[in-house]
């Protein structure tokens, strides 16, 4: 197990090396870069790690199976924006947007209807279906309240 207490120092979610993990790294400096999709990775030792593992582990002693942005910004490490998540719970405070730009909202063309439904737990559940998009997102917004409580992400924009 690596103390990673011992090779950074952690201010405002950004990991500054206490060491010279390489010739061309001075000690104090600014540790990782963002990958393209959004995660801070560091190499050490020749490894890669995700800076919010490392940060996680240093905050509250353990690694959990998954780690969960709070605000969804994958870049954005501060400890207070990091949270211990089952798969179900980190997957509904994903963002993304179907065809219609609500997310959980989808036109169909037989009905001449929106219908709002959403997964829980494998299951489909469907707020109802609506003429209007507009209630279709209100209905699937207070669905998603709901049942996701405090991992509920109504964004509809993708983040980077």
């Amino acid at each position: 197990m690596i103390a990673w207490q011992d090779i950074f120092n952690l201010n405002d979610g950004i990991l500054y090396w206490k060491i010279s993990p390489y010739k061309k790294i001075k000690a104090s400096t600014k540790a990782g870069t963002i990958r393209k999709d959004g995660y801070v990775v560091i190499g050490y030792k020749n490894k890669r790690y995700y800076a919010h593992r490392i940060i996680f582990k240093m905050v509250h002693g353990y690694e959990p199976k998954l780690i969960d942005h709070l605000n969804g910004d994958k870049s954005y490490n501060d400890p207070s924006n990091l949270r211990d998540a089952t798969y179900q719970q980190n997957s509904r405070n994903r963002c993304g947007t179907a065809k219609s730009g609500v997310k959980g909202v989808y036109w169909i063309e037989n009905r001449q209807r929106w219908v709002a439904m959403l997964n829980i737990e494998g299951k489909t559940v469907h707020a109802g279906r609506f003429k209007d998009i507009k209630d279709a997102e209100t209905a699937i917004i207070s669905l998603r309240k709901q049942h996701h409580k405090e991992f509920t992400n109504n964004d509809n924009q993708k983040r980077a």
